[in-house]
């Protein structure tokens, strides 16, 4: 009987080893995260799917964009175009792109154009170094023909000065800017027919 009631014992004090349960939670599998005992999502949700805090963010700032339109008029031409623009705090520098103006002379009229952005590249790639990060990005189906007879890649944008902010309105498909100076007024369209090439 004595060696009964060991038996009883040994068998008690062993399954109640915390290693003998093989089954626990496994939150990872479900790409959560076990949080006092339970499983939970990056928004602290139980069993959530970070919907809560992630979906329901419609609107973020930005620090840079770039955003392709079909319909961009250049001396009464519809060309393809590019808008690109950055916040002064987007640490954005290697940017190949410059700001001027182009003045020829034909037939005997002086024409200068409006300041333009151009890229300082003949191959029609922007270039730049965001947050030590190279990108770049093939902008060359916007050449045109500049009345000066020089070709030329149009891109829209502020290079000289920065903008303050930039919101983005994922579900809705715009841009909100925010110029130097406070609100400029401008809402800039990702939506079709233009496309959203990238943002940060």
């Amino acid at each position: 009987m004595k060696n009964l009631i060991l038996l009883f014992i040994s068998l008690f004090i062993f399954s109640c080893d915390s290693d003998s349960n093989p089954v626990g939670l496994q939150c990872e599998s479900f790409g959560l995260i076990e949080q006092d005992g339970l499983c939970v999502d990056d928004c602290g949700v139980v069993n959530g799917d970070n919907s809560t805090c992630t979906d329901n963010q419609t609107e973020i700032d930005v620090d840079w964009l770039l955003v392709r339109t079909p319909n961009y008029e250049e001396g009464g031409n519809p060309l393809v175009s590019y808008f690109f623009y950055f916040t002064t705090n987007s640490n954005i520098n290697n940017i190949n792109l410059e700001e001027g103006t182009i003045s020829c002379s034909q037939e005997g009229f002086l024409f200068t154009s409006v300041p333009i952005i151009f890229l300082s590249n003949d191959e029609g790639i922007l270039s730049f170094n965001y947050n030590n990060e190279d990108f770049s990005f093939d902008v060359s189906n916007s050449e045109y023909l500049h009345e000066c007879e020089e070709v030329m890649y149009s891109i829209q944008g502020e290079i000289d000065e920065p903008l303050q902010r930039i919101i983005y309105n994922k579900e809705m498909g715009y841009f909100t800017l925010f110029g130097p100076n406070g609100f400029y007024g401008t809402d800039l369209s990702s939506s079709s027919p233009n496309e959203l090439i990238d943002y940060r």
